[in-house]
């Protein structure tokens, strides 16, 4: 360590986000089927995904642009408080919203690009206030395929190593 900093974490920091993302290929995630919307899935389609080490669940248009981050405590709470698993997406994002919680670009998530450093892509999550989470495109726009993901529990056992 030099003068408290961490000179390992340093250069982690200084590395591309691609040396830590998960490729979305290797993700479980979920793909809003063509031709259907947020009003067409069933919040029981996504709680099919979560189990084992998955707890969050990336949610892409049918071309892998990013709609939502959705966290498996977030519809274990909905359905607590009375939402049932044949709900909507769309039902559970809108009463979401209402409560304040929010799974969109730049809420539950911030979008960088494939040649963001990771400290770059770590401060722009912590100033999302409620953001753990980070996707990764090509060119750094919403309006792109999604080619990995980044949690910030992944990025935070990355950067002390």
């Amino acid at each position: 360590m030099k003068g408290g900093v961490n000179t390992v974490e340093v250069e982690c920091a200084k590395a591309p986000v691609t040396s830590v993302m998960r490729s979305l290929l290797n993700t479980a995630c979920f793909q809003i089927p063509e031709g259907k919307s947020d009003q067409d899935v069933k919040l029981s389609e996504l709680i099919a995904k979560f189990g084992g080490s998955v707890s969050r669940l990336p949610i892409v248009a049918t071309d892998n642009r990013p709609r939502y981050m959705i966290h498996e405590s977030s519809i274990d709470k909905y359905i607590a408080s009375g939402g049932k698993q044949e709900d909507t997406l769309e039902k559970f994002i809108d009463t979401q919203k209402k409560a304040g919680f929010d799974f969109g670009v730049n809420k539950g998530f911030v979008v960088v690009s494939e040649r963001t450093m990771l400290a770059d892509a770590k401060r722009k999550m912590e100033e999302t206030p409620s953001c753990q989470d980070i996707f990764i495109t090509k060119g750094g726009s919403p309006d792109e395929a999604v080619t990995g993901w980044i949690s910030n529990l992944r990025l935070g056992k990355y950067l002390e190593a």
